[in-house]
């Protein structure tokens, strides 16, 4: 169980969702409440847009685990296709049982949410307190840009979107990826400019 769980988790690290997902799926075949699995498995069909199957095996696995917080905040990946108010209050939720020690990533997830249903300033708030505790977080130091830039914030836009790319040029270019041709150009422009070319 436990090697063919690590073996999807890293095949989901690598993009391969659809054969992490076949693993996950045999696994739970094999023992239906094996809790790490069922963990794995919803957020691997939650980023492939299989949020119904995911919410069912969340459902199975909440049953067994009412208070973990990570089954919680899976949920928040469960509905975040389909419903972002319910999918900002199960990362909501899955914070309240951590409280008070924040889970980072489940706080970014908050924010990426709340930002594409046009909430901004819940959204930089999130970011805000991801970049709190991990300022070397360029993939947040992107989004929290796009909130400034939305906003018409167009220098801290282009502070957070150089830091991004000074930080991980890789990571900024893979952002780039889920943003339209237009934005994505002026992005890209800013971020690769010396600000002192700038002025």
């Amino acid at each position: 169980m436990v090697g063919r769980t690590a073996e999807a988790t890293i095949l989901a690290y690598d993009w391969d969702y659809n054969r992490s997902n076949e693993i996950l799926r045999s696994v739970l075949a094999d023992e239906p409440d094996y809790h790490p699995a069922q963990l794995r498995l919803a957020l691997g069909l939650s980023f492939r847009s299989g949020g119904a199957e995911a919410r069912q095996v969340l459902e199975q696995a909440l049953r067994a685990h009412p208070g973990d917080y990570r089954v919680h905040a899976t949920f928040g990946y469960a509905w975040m296709h389909e419903d972002p108010s319910a999918s900002r209050a199960a990362f909501t939720r899955g914070m309240q049982l951590t409280s008070p020690w924040v889970d980072l990533g489940t706080l970014k997830w908050r924010g990426i949410v709340a930002m594409r249903s046009g909430d901004i300033e819940a959204a930089k708030l999130d970011f805000d307190g991801v970049l709190e505790g991990q300022p070397d977080q360029a993939d947040v130091r992107v989004w929290r840009g796009l909130a400034f830039w939305q906003q018409g914030q167009r220098k801290s836009a282009a502070d957070d979107w150089r830091k991004a790319y000074a930080l991980s040029p890789e990571k900024f270019s893979r952002r780039l990826g889920d943003m339209p041709p237009k934005l994505r150009e002026t992005m890209w422009r800013i971020a690769s400019q010396d600000p002192e070319e700038a002025r």
